[in-house]
């Protein structure tokens, strides 16, 4: 006879279960190691930061604009 095939639904879905949940949980630890280093950077660069001292500089923000149908690519100093 072989396998009832409700026996197949059922390891089909176990199987998706088990994906969905390691997926979930990937994209979580993604997203906490992101946060993690982006507040080791904003710590790091507040180190080291003496009241009336150097700033450092800032980084160059790009913006693409449309004028007139055209794009023109503008730099901005910070």
């Amino acid at each position: 006879m072989g396998v009832p095939t409700w026996s197949v639904g059922v390891i089909i879905n176990i199987i998706g279960s088990v994906s969905i949940n390691f997926g979930t949980n990937l994209m979580k630890f993604a997203h906490s190691e992101k946060d993690r280093q982006l507040k080791e950077m904003e710590l790091s660069k507040h180190d080291g930061h003496v009241a009336g001292g150097d700033q450092g500089t800032r980084p160059q923000v790009r913006h693409l604009t449309l004028r007139e149908g055209k794009e023109r690519e503008r730099e901005i100093d910070g």
